[in-house]
């Protein structure tokens, strides 16, 4: 059985356009429709990528912040980040 990442990229291979979209962009009818044929396990695949990529983000924001703090005040800035639900 195929890892969950693997779903991911092959939907987005076959959405190609959508590696460049940005919020409030249209999206084309057959974009729509192809978003409509992927399966539950690739939608949340898709959506892991998305919460893993924003981790990513977000700690390499409090980095370039914080360039004095050590890979644990980041990783606990995260852990408190989380819990209380902000960005």
């Amino acid at each position: 059985m195929p890892a969950l990442e693997d779903y991911a990229l092959d939907a987005c291979e076959s959405l190609p356009s959508l590696r460049n979209y940005r919020m409030g962009d249209s999206l084309h009818p057959e974009q729509i429709k192809a978003l409509r044929r992927l399966t539950s396990d690739q939608r949340l695949s898709i959506g892991m990528q998305f919460i893993r990529a924003g981790r990513r983000f977000k700690r390499a924001a409090l980095r370039k912040q914080h360039p004095d703090w050590s890979d644990i005040e980041v990783a606990e800035e995260m852990r408190r980040l989380t819990l209380h639900g902000r960005t």
